[in-house]
């Protein structure tokens, strides 16, 4: 799909607008907007970029509790030498290492017993499987229950969870969070924090279940997404933490099939 009109942008110059926001000349913005031919290539060079991203993105670095481990030195020497060698030439995972050392060097804030009230604890939102009537007429209720992928409901929140593979088999737990609510907008949810515990999760108080550590651990990002890799096999919990709350999912159960 080439273009000849002598105003034409190469495709250098087209490739340098759909990554990083390069500008045209007058000429080629005004050859762009009556040329289809060079509004497809941009999109085609905008769509190769995405899917390039959403595949490859830091799938090379190392899990973030990898990250703060090595950072506090709580890993053996061939794993500090094999995350040190992939710091150096990865600057974000080389400022992810830089931020965890001036956090673990910040001294701990003294509060008076005093100064504030007791916690409350989040309210616990349990979501529930949503069942969808075309897979329920073709499955059994035991191989449905079991299938992906699963749409969820909690309040004003509705989740879809997706198991997808990546080149090497390894399992991609992938979760999509939507407002239900038209006054609420999920990139309000950007940053906040969803970990997978491996079930059973302590059903007991509030304070158990924060001793226990999570298997694996993300953050919501601008789209609503949350991606969890690689997920080993086994049953998990995920807990969504919310403002004001926190979402529970169970019964999420990762095998070979």
């Amino acid at each position: 799909m080439n273009c000849f009109h002598h105003a034409a942008p190469s495709d250098e110059k087209l490739i340098g607008f759909a990554l990083d926001g390069e500008t045209f000349s007058k000429e080629a913005q005004s050859h762009l907007a009556q040329c289809e031919v060079c509004q497809q290539r941009i999109v085609h060079y905008q769509q190769s970029y995405a899917s390039l991203i959403s595949c490859c993105y830091r799938s090379q670095c190392p899990a973030g509790i990898e990250l703060s481990l090595y950072a506090a030195g709580a890993l053996s020497e061939s794993e500090r030498l094999h995350i040190a060698n992939h710091v150096i030439h990865c600057p974000l995972c080389s400022t992810e290492v830089e931020d965890t050392y001036r956090f673990l060097r910040t001294p701990p804030v003294k509060f008076s017993m005093f100064s504030f009230p007791p916690l409350v604890p989040a309210r616990r939102i349990f979501a529930m499987l949503v069942k969808q009537p075309e897979m329920q007429l073709a499955l059994r209720n035991d191989e449905w229950e079991s299938s992906w992928p699963r749409q969820y409901t909690s309040g004003s929140v509705d989740i879809s969870l997706h198991l997808s593979h990546t080149n090497s088999g390894e399992h991609i737990l992938l979760g999509v969070l939507t407002c239900t609510d038209p006054d609420e907008d999920v990139e309000a949810l950007t940053g906040m924090l969803a970990e997978l515990y491996t079930a059973p999760w302590p059903a007991g108080t509030t304070s158990e279940q924060r001793e226990s550590l999570p298997s694996l651990w993300t953050q919501i990002d601008d789209m609503g997404n949350v991606v969890f890799k690689p997920v080993p096999i086994g049953e998990y919990v995920m807990v969504i933490h919310l403002p004001g709350c926190e979402i529970i999912v169970e019964g999420l159960v990762i095998d070979h099939s």
